[in-house]
């Protein structure tokens, strides 16, 4: 009898138990039973068993760090103790819709996809350094879509789109095949890279041919106070205590200098730079694998696209890129004479905005207090737009949707809460 369990959703942890309990409970709210959760104790001061044993249910996989790891390391401890058949990565603060595994087996079985990604829920928990207040970005229905992984990946590592597009562990399902092609490639997943979620996206959209997007959101993506990612890429965060113990922990500044990359922590452009470079080296690629455009790196990494204004970082990248010229890892460029974009390859079919289709709701409006409280709430809009009578409605309402109209939207969404649980 084959008792490998379909999914392993893995949560590296380090010290945030008041986001964890929730996070768990969403992951436990399932309607699905073929699942393992993975977690791995990163805390210092704070044993999170305590989270997972108050809990208290078998499919819980409890590991406790002895010493102090990074974040990266943590991951890959993470996954390397999944023995599911796909697996999904989400931090703890972050959860699953109810319900929703049941739908993304269905969705894997009817399409036979191996690489799964969804337009996310946007959570952003009180207190977080983002937003301010609390608020979810629901995403507005999509069809069913299939990418071609290579015209997203080069139009990434040329900074044409963000690294958002790309077929992510984090906030996807990835078959457990596609991660071990990886590892057999470079002896890990992650490889030590400041930023696990897009160096996983380039390995896997280098590695397989394309991916597909549901129809339906299956992930919440949860910005609390003490969010790593919120808080290492807020411009002029430099002494952010989270930011700087990241840093530390991963070593990142030897990375930079080891790809020689200026180092500019909070700017998402300069780590997708450095992943970009960590993973041409890794995979040995040659020139001509991925034609990366160095004249349209430095548009954007030194201020004249409004990243940066700053004298002494535009000189460091000027040097920088003096460099670039004599070790070919880079098209060579005329800093005066930038070269255009080069061409892509003509597959280039349907890209999703990932983001820009997303509608604001207040979360204090609704009593939602945390990733938990969020989860039923998105599984009831959901409900509500695949099985109500008035369908079309409901979408119309959801896309016009603005602020100053929710509370229009009360009613309609209290009646139809009613309705589910009468």
């Amino acid at each position: 009898m084959n008792n490998k369990p379909f999914f392993s959703v893995c949560v590296p942890t380090r010290n945030r138990p008041d986001t964890l309990f929730h996070c768990l409970k969403t992951l436990l709210n399932q309607d699905f039973e073929n699942y393992e959760i993975i977690v791995s104790d990163n805390s210092d001061g704070f044993d999170s068993k305590q989270i997972t044993d108050e809990i208290n249910s078998p499919k819980l996989k409890y590991f406790k760090q002895s010493t102090v790891l990074s974040m990266t390391e943590n991951y890959e401890f993470t996954v390397g103790k999944a023995s599911g058949e796909y697996i999904i990565c989400i931090g703890d603060d972050d959860g699953l819709v109810i319900n929703s595994l049941t739908k993304l087996f269905d969705f894997i079985k009817l399409y036979n996809a191996k690489v799964i990604k969804c337009c996310g829920i946007l959570y952003f928990w009180e207190g977080n350094i983002v937003t301010k207040d609390s608020c979810i970005l629901y995403p507005l229905s999509k069809p069913v879509t299939q990418v071609l992984t290579k015209s997203v990946l080069n139009k990434v590592l040329n900074f044409d789109i963000d690294y958002y597009h790309l077929p992510m562990i984090y906030y996807g399902a990835i078959h457990y095949s596609v991660l071990q092609k990886i590892k057999d490639k470079q002896g890990s997943i992650f490889a030590n890279a400041p930023a696990i979620d897009m160096y996983s996206g380039m390995c896997i959209a280098h590695l397989e041919d394309s991916f597909f997007v549901t129809d339906f959101p299956f992930t919440i993506s949860g910005s609390s106070a003490k969010s790593n990612g919120s808080n290492h890429h807020q411009k002029g965060n430099d002494t952010n205590n989270i930011s700087n113990e990241f840093i530390k922990l991963s070593k990142v500044s030897e990375l930079y200098l080891k790809y020689n990359v200026p180092e500019i922590h909070h700017q998402i452009k300069t780590i997708t730079w450095l992943c970009s470079k960590i993973f041409i080296d890794k995979f040995e690629l040659d020139d001509n694998t991925y034609k990366i455009n160095a004249g349209k790196c430095y548009l954007q990494l030194n201020g004249k696209n409004g990243f940066i204004n700053n004298t002494n970082v535009d000189s460091s990248i000027n040097q920088s890129f003096l460099k670039y010229n004599s070790d070919n890892n880079f098209i060579n460029i005329n800093i005066d004479k930038l070269k255009p974009c080069p061409s892509y390859v003509s597959e280039t079919n349907n890209e999703i905005n990932y983001f820009s289709s997303h509608k604001y709701l207040d979360a204090k409006v609704f009593n939602i207090e945390n990733v938990y409280d969020a989860a039923i709430f998105c599984q009831q809009i959901f409900i509500s737009e695949i099985e109500s009578s008035s369908l079309k409605i409901e979408q119309k309402e959801i896309k016009n949707y603005k602020l100053r109209m929710i509370r229009k939207l009360i009613g309609n969404l209290i009646a139809d809460v009613k309705k589910l649980y009468n």
